[in-house]
């Protein structure tokens, strides 16, 4: 921070104070745009791009969900217009196509009807919203069952058993 008494009589500074780490830093940024909500009703998720404080738990999650949304709303569009799914190993495999597809939508319905509940907007889950979120990294692989890790953790996820 540069004193003030360095200034030129006609030069000013938009910093004030201790308020480095509120306004200049990115963590600072993204918990006075998460506090907005109660000043000014604004949705800190209609700001882009998206920011998560990894370090928070919670925030943490949000991150992993968001880009399972974002990845599921990636192979619905592909389907839309016309292109195979991101996996290579459902080209010409039309069960294996449905499948991606079948879960991409599955997860797009489950990420907004919850995200609509938990705003008080309606959704079909309406008193069932999970704030902890509803989509986890066990979705994804059904989306990319080539980024599966080991044997093992496949046979899991087929069984449907729980991480």
């Amino acid at each position: 921070v540069t004193p003030r008494t360095t200034y030129h009589l006609d030069q000013i500074s938009n910093h004030y104070p201790n308020t480095a780490s509120e306004l200049g830093a990115k963590v600072g940024l993204h918990r006075n745009l998460r506090s907005l909500e109660w000043f000014d009703k604004a949705d800190m998720d209609e700001f882009l791009p998206r920011m998560f404080n990894c370090a928070n738990p919670w925030e943490m999650q949000d991150f992993v969900e968001d880009f399972i949304f974002t990845a599921a709303a990636i192979e619905v569009q592909r389907f839309e217009q016309g292109l195979l799914p991101t996996w290579k190993g459902a080209e010409g495999n039309e069960v294996s196509r449905r499948r991606v597809l079948a879960a991409a939508h599955m997860m797009c319905n489950k990420f907004l009807d919850n995200k609509m509940a938990l705003k008080g907007r309606g959704g079909k889950l309406r008193e069932e919203a999970v704030v902890e979120g509803v989509l986890v990294l066990r979705d994804y692989y059904r989306l990319r069952p080539d980024l599966l890790p080991p044997l093992r953790d496949k046979a899991r996820l087929e069984s449907g058993e729980k991480e």
